[in-house]
């Protein structure tokens, strides 16, 4: 490897903006996970919901869902930790392409829910999406 430039200061990303307002590419959000960054975690630790991740480079989209402990959070530190989060068709997508390839995967909320739903309401509203956005015959939902 060559070494283009060293900074002075480590990236430091913006606080959280808002749930409607989040436009995350992936090397942001692996950032943001690395540094916990606390604004961030801690707006999305605190809700269930369903989000979006949309192929830039193919315009392809994935319908995600997140329940439990951590909610958005602990489901996006998965994509971090892994760049499919175990989604079988990322994964059969990174092991063609090679796992760099998430770097054009961007993330955005579409809706959270009560921290009162159960996980059977956010997963309707991932179909529902799911539906609304055609993932399923024409993105990463193949489940």
């Amino acid at each position: 490897l060559e070494v283009l430039e060293l900074r002075p200061d480590r990236m430091v990303v913006k606080d959280f903006p808002g749930y409607q307002k989040v436009r995350l590419p992936k090397p942001i959000l692996d950032v943001l996970v690395r540094q916990e960054a606390p604004t961030w975690s801690g707006a999305l630790s605190a809700v269930p919901g369903v989000y979006l991740i949309t192929d830039t480079k193919t315009g392809k989209l994935y319908v995600g869902s997140a329940t439990g402990e951590g909610g958005i959070w602990a489901r996006w530190c998965e994509y971090a930790k892994s760049g499919h989060g175990g989604n079988q068709d990322l994964r059969t997508l990174l092991r063609s392409q090679g796992r760099d390839y998430a770097r054009h995967f961007q993330f955005a909320i579409r809706e959270i829910a009560d921290t009162h739903a159960t996980d059977d309401a956010v997963l309707v509203r991932e179909e529902h999406w799911e539906r609304v956005r055609g993932s399923r015959e024409h993105g990463y939902n193949a489940n």
